[in-house]
């Protein structure tokens, strides 16, 4: 005879919305990541939620739901541990130990920490894998805003310097012809 399997709690679809209408602002990245994992925290009733950046040179932590400093410290200390799981060819969420790790494609991963015996259910992978997807959603849509603002900068100062050289080439080509028509005149006066 086989042991039951427990019973996977169903995600309130007003819950899973709170989730997927999280406004992220492109301007203010980490305070925006930081609230949704607070509401996917909340969701899925664990101790903390932390978004974790692949990075170029070490993975470290955009955001995390509000949690004690001990949890937030092993979450730093084990951040890469949880970059490489998730890049690992398995499937595309992975649990253990009562954490849910689920990729985010080429950023890094969103990492539910204390979901306990939940960890293999459906609605708490369900959540984390939109969380996860919203916020990878987010961090391009910054990545591309902090590309656009460089290059209006750019394009600004390249402006600025063209309006500039105009402004001498009116300034000064007028004034030398009027120099000359005075000097001339003067010539010929005397």
């Amino acid at each position: 005879m086989t042991a039951p399997k427990p019973q996977a709690r169903l995600v309130d679809v007003e819950r899973l919305l709170e989730i997927v209408e999280c406004v992220i602002s492109p301007t203010d990245l980490p305070a925006g990541l930081a609230q949704l994992c607070a509401r996917v925290a909340e969701v899925v009733g664990a101790d903390a939620v932390a978004v974790i950046s692949a990075g170029s040179s070490r993975p470290s932590v955009l955001a995390a739901s509000a949690c004690s400093d001990r949890v937030r410290a092993q979450i730093d200390a084990d951040a890469a541990v949880y970059v490489c799981a998730a890049q690992a060819p398995r499937d595309s969420a992975r649990a253990g130990h009562g954490n849910l790790v689920v990729p985010i494609p080429g950023e890094g991963v969103v990492l539910v920490v204390g979901l306990g015996d939940q960890e293999q259910d459906a609605g708490a992978r369900l959540v984390t894998q939109v969380a996860a997807e919203r916020a990878g959603a987010a961090i391009a849509v910054a990545r591309v805003r902090a590309d656009l603002d460089r290059t209006m900068a750019r394009i600004l100062e390249s402006d600025e310097r063209l309006v500039g050289r105009i402004g001498l080439d009116i300034h000064d080509g007028p004034t030398q012809h009027l120099s000359v028509g005075l000097l001339e005149v003067q010539l010929l006066q005397a």
